[in-house]
């Protein structure tokens, strides 16, 4: 009957729009992973071109700086390649980690 016809329609209605909704949630969560990688990246190429750009002046670097200040700079140089080995290996094995681990001084 016409009343049984209205909530079957109802109930379609119903779920094309949660359907919609649904799909549309994937779709910004996908947009949202997407910009964030792409923020990682970026940060990992900046990271990536400070050490080497630090490593090419390095020498010219140390002999401004006095022993105590070589120290700190060559542990720095050094803390800087291992968050950047570690980051590009969380890249492949827990990428939403990385984000962590860039934020971590």
């Amino acid at each position: 009957d016409l009343l049984d016809q209205l909530l079957d329609l109802e109930q379609q209605s119903f779920q094309k729009g949660f359907q919609e909704g649904g799909s549309k949630v994937q779709e910004e969560a996908f947009q949202s992973g997407l910009e964030a990688g792409r923020e990682v990246s970026s940060l990992l190429a900046r990271n990536a071109s400070f050490i080497q750009v630090m490593e090419n002046f390095k020498d010219l670097i140390l002999q401004k700086l006095n022993p105590n200040q070589q120290i700190k700079f060559e542990d720095s140089l050094s803390k800087a390649k291992q968050k950047q080995e570690l980051c590009l290996k969380l890249m492949e094995e827990d990428p939403l980690s990385v984000a962590d681990v860039l934020n971590d001084s």
